[in-house]
């Protein structure tokens, strides 16, 4: 072959490989940039380049939102629910990947400029004045063109002719893709916030098992920061608030909560002069150095506060009073009052955690014992001596309350819980709750309720106590009535195909299937209990202890705030930290436990 015809099919080649790339990227479209018209996984393009993906994102859904939130990640953990309903606004979280003051100036500039708004949350970290105007990767940290105003062609072509190894991944990705988020589609499209449905759903308590599960807090790493964009800081606030007031824009300005040890990395001396100057440019609320900022529990790892700790802040901000909130957690700085506030010593937290321990009986009887049944006198016996210990029964509700609104429990607080809703908790064992005036919660089986045979069969099964029986019960106060599943804790020998006895996924079962499965017998159960006796439904027991993420992060959509287990364990919960109240231990309660060994069992 002449060189000239090597040439030619050499460049023919190149051209060829270049059209192939570019119809790879302008099909997968893996940042979003080219509005991705064919795969429309924004959860995706967002994980890649969030700064210009939700901008290709809101120019075809603005309308959809008048309000929006601006900062680096750690501003995903202010909801933009309750902002909605604080404000009755339509918000939309425009955080980005370590997003600095340029980054949010430019951004807030298009958008006050392209879209209607009538709200902007600007939050700011303490590293906002030690970054500034910083982009590690072009493709991955660049703003959009139409935001930093550079070159809309030169822009667009560096996405068509990027990396093919983007798209491939994209298209990788999909066959991988699931309900629950994974590492390449961390994003809640409809909001702009991380989706942290799977992350919520951990059960946190005791400070040891956190430190294992999240050992960045065990041992924590040594720094030293100082804060040398100061400056492009304050002037990018100044400007920021300037564009706000000229369009008619309601402005408001956070300082984020900081982790204690990540605080200790900067200056004191030197934050509080910026703060202090930054209060000259703008009100703002701080929520930097508080009570929270001590306990790990309260954080993801060491920039970023957990979803409760932006919910407790927009309460501090909004007034709302159902919402835990600690006494010196926020406060609004303003010119007059910032040399005041950082010359007072901080608050040490105390009295925001509660022991309680949980207990599991499950069938009550005049005589027999055995593992799950137990003798009545036993039982009373057990309620005669957790009274004369001092310990104090509570509902799931007063637990529940303790966690989410900052509510007293008594000394000593424990929780007795029946599991199935079998007759005899209403014939013996609540004649008794109400001697002793001691609460208990109840987790029934919804298709077993008022039945003596197994669902619409003729086999026989201990006889389970009926909704009037629970209406009187619940009319008392002492008791609550929780789900157990409808049917979803099934007897292999009275089912003809394969039995459910737990909430965990069936081998071969689509997760699809699955998914509807689960939500449909929650639902019926739900339902059922609220025509029934007009409870709502808040508390899951297991059927066996058993479940998984999946079934846990639907659950917790249902509105499923509490949950159970069979494992044993004293529980820790923790105000305002929901998570507190999922996967909590029981101590099971056989039916030979003698009172002294109850006793023994439980701290």
């Amino acid at each position: 072959m002449s060189s000239k015809k090597w040439l030619l099919a050499f460049t023919i080649c190149i051209l060829l490989t270049a059209a192939v790339v570019a119809a790879l990227n302008w099909v997968t479209d893996p940042f979003g940039v080219f509005g991705d018209k064919n795969l429309n996984w924004y959860s995706f393009n967002f994980t890649n380049n969030p700064r210009a993906a939700k901008i290709a994102y809101l120019d075809q859904h603005a309308d959809e939102f008048d309000s929006y939130l601006i900062g680096c990640s750690s501003t995903s953990s202010f909801s933009v629910e309750r902002l909605n309903k604080y404000m009755n606004a339509r918000f939309y979280n425009l955080f980005m990947y370590g997003a600095d003051t340029y980054d949010t100036l430019e951004t807030a500039r298009y958008v006050l400029e392209n879209y209607e708004t009538r709200n902007l949350v600007l939050n700011l970290s303490i590293l906002n004045a030690y970054y500034y105007n910083y982009e590690n990767d072009p493709l991955t940290d660049s703003l959009h063109a139409k935001v930093d105003g550079s070159s809309l062609p030169k822009f667009y072509l560096k996405y068509l002719f990027a990396n093919p190894r983007y798209a491939l991944n994209k298209v990788d990705a999909l066959r991988k893709d699931s309900y629950l988020p994974k590492t390449f589609d961390v994003f809640d499209v409809k909001t702009g916030s991380y989706n942290k449905c799977a992350r919520d759903i951990e059960p946190i308590g005791k400070m040891p098992a956190y430190l294992e599960a999240y050992p960045v807090f065990a041992n924590y790493p040594s720094a030293s920061y100082n804060l040398p964009q100061t400056e492009n800081c304050l002037a990018s606030v100044a400007e920021i608030k300037h564009l706000c007031e000229e369009k008619g824009v309601n402005f408001i300005l956070i300082f984020s909560p900081l982790y204690v040890e990540h605080a200790s990395y900067f200056n004191k001396a030197e934050v509080n002069n910026f703060l202090a100057r930054l209060a000259q440019v703008s009100d703002f609320w701080d929520f930097s150095l508080s009570s929270v900022s001590d306990d790990p529990r309260y954080f993801y790892d060491a920039t970023h506060f957990r979803n409760c700790v932006g919910d407790m802040a927009l309460a501090r901000i909004f007034g709302d009073d159902n919402t835990y909130i600690p006494s010196d957690f926020g406060v609004l700085v303003t010119a007059d009052n910032a040399a005041e506030l950082w010359s007072k010593t901080r608050s040490v937290a105390s009295g925001y955690t509660a022991q309680v321990p949980i207990l599991m009986y499950h069938h009550l009887s005049e005589g027999e014992a055995s593992s799950t049944v137990i003798p009545v006198k036993t039982f009373a016996s057990h309620l005669q001596a957790l009274q004369a210990a001092g310990y104090n029964t509570i509902s799931l509700s007063q637990l529940k309350s303790f966690v989410e609104n900052g509510d007293k429990l008594p000394k000593n607080p424990v929780v007795i819980t029946f599991d199935d809703g079998y007759e005899s908790n209403y014939s013996l064992a609540y004649p008794l709750l109400k001697k002793y005036n001691m609460k208990a919660t109840i987790f029934v089986i919804g298709s077993s309720i008022g039945k003596d045979t197994y669902k619409d069969t003729d086999y026989p099964i201990t006889p389970h106590f009926s909704y009037d029986q629970a209406q009187e019960m619940i009319a008392s106060g002492l008791v609550e009535i929780q789900c157990h599943t409808y049917d979803m804790h099934q007897w292999q020998d009275y089912e003809q195909g394969v039995a459910r006895e737990t909430i965990s996924m069936l081998e071969g079962e689509s997760e699809e299937d699955y998914i509807a499965g689960l939500r449909s017998d929650f639902e019926i159960f739900r339902k059922e209990l609220q025509t029934n006796t007009e409870s709502q439904v808040f508390a899951f027991s297991y059927p066996k202890g058993e479940y998984n993420t999946l079934a846990a992060v639907l659950l917790n959509e249902a509105g499923i705030t509490v949950t159970v287990t069979t494992e044993p364990g004293t529980n820790t919960v923790i105000k305002g930290l929901p998570q507190s109240l999922l996967g909590l231990h029981r101590y099971g309660v056989n039916g030979n436990m003698s009172a002294a060994e109850l006793l023994d069992l439980i701290p």
